[in-house]
């Protein structure tokens, strides 16, 4: 299964560990800190919210990292992941 990381981004230790463990249970992670890296630098946080709604639509489900319902981003993912009726996984 795909499953797509939703935290705040500050915490890349808490994405990491996540995608450590999805992997190990066999899923997919996609990770949106790689996906910002591999980004030129002209891409904006607008640009990004759009890239990352196209990848919550081609996952089966969402990962919710502790306090991302502190995060506008994060609120913004979880809400189009409902919008997509996608598995929201803890």
């Amino acid at each position: 299964m795909k499953v797509y990381i939703i935290g705040i981004r500050d915490n890349a230790e808490e994405f990491k560990k996540v995608e450590y463990l999805l992997k190990k249970e066999g899923h997919a992670p996609v990770n949106p800190l790689k996906v910002i890296q591999a980004l030129p630098e002209e891409i904006t946080n607008a640009d990004f919210t759009i890239i990352a709604f196209e990848l919550i639509k081609i996952c089966d489900a969402v990962y919710l990292l502790e306090g991302w319902e502190k995060d506008l981003l994060s609120r913004m993912e979880f809400a189009q992941a409902e919008r997509e009726e996608k598995v929201i996984l803890k």
